[in-house]
């Protein structure tokens, strides 16, 4: 059990850093949304993040129905940055 913690956890911090290192999803300028509370520039690679290493380790667990049944709350929420609306 706790190596597929210190798992997710490891993934988690290299997304993390990859994403300061080249500036990938680190923020949202707009601050237009129905999910904005932010004034400055905020960090928005943190969903992604947890997801992965969540995704990676319940692979490895060999739970892939969990993963399954949790892509659509994932998409749901991945489709809403762009589009900068909620869907119901």
């Amino acid at each position: 059990m706790i190596k597929f913690v210190a798992i997710a956890f490891f993934v988690n911090l290299l997304i993390i850093i990859l994403a300061k290192k080249y500036r990938a999803f680190l923020s949202d300028y707009f601050h237009i949304g129905p999910s904005t509370f932010h004034t400055h520039p905020t960090p928005r690679v943190g969903g992604l993040a947890v997801f992965s290493g969540i995704t990676l380790a319940l692979l490895l667990a060999n739970f892939p129905l969990l993963v399954l049944f949790s892509l659509p709350v994932f998409l749901a929420g991945l489709l809403e940055r762009p589009f900068r609306k909620t869907f119901p």
